[in-house]
């Protein structure tokens, strides 16, 4: 599984959660694919990280169910701010794709399975 973008100019994913494992396991997922991984602890520090340098990332990835926030509510919030930014939602619960988000991963998944939604939402960004 590899990124297929020069490694001169990583991309740089926003990923979203309160649980510290699955943030963990997300950031070698996409590390070990090439990628450039910021974790926030949560929806409040994902939108002040969001807020504080938006243009850095290329997709956010957010987890559905947080403690302060769920993965809808960070949605509408960025696509508020930034109607191309690539959102993608891991969720084990939700059967439909929520507004404002672009992409659904549904856990549990596979290192592929989410390298290969990232694709897709850069290749969508970029057309």
């Amino acid at each position: 599984m590899s990124n297929s973008r020069a490694s001169s100019s990583p991309v740089h994913i926003l990923v979203v959660t309160t649980y510290k494992i699955l943030g963990q396991v997300i950031k070698q997922f996409l590390e070990e694919a090439n990628y450039s991984v910021e974790l926030a602890d949560g929806g409040q520090e994902a939108l002040f990280k969001f807020m504080e340098n938006r243009s850095k990332y290329a997709v956010v990835i957010t987890d559905n169910l947080m403690t302060d926030m769920t993965g809808p509510e960070v949605a509408e919030f960025i696509e508020r701010r930034d109607r191309k930014m690539p959102i993608i939602i891991l969720s084990g619960t939700l059967e439909t794709l929520p507004p404002n988000a672009h992409y659904m991963v549904k856990k549990p998944f596979t290192p592929d399975e989410l390298c290969k939604a990232v694709q897709v939402a850069i290749a969508g960004k970029a057309g």
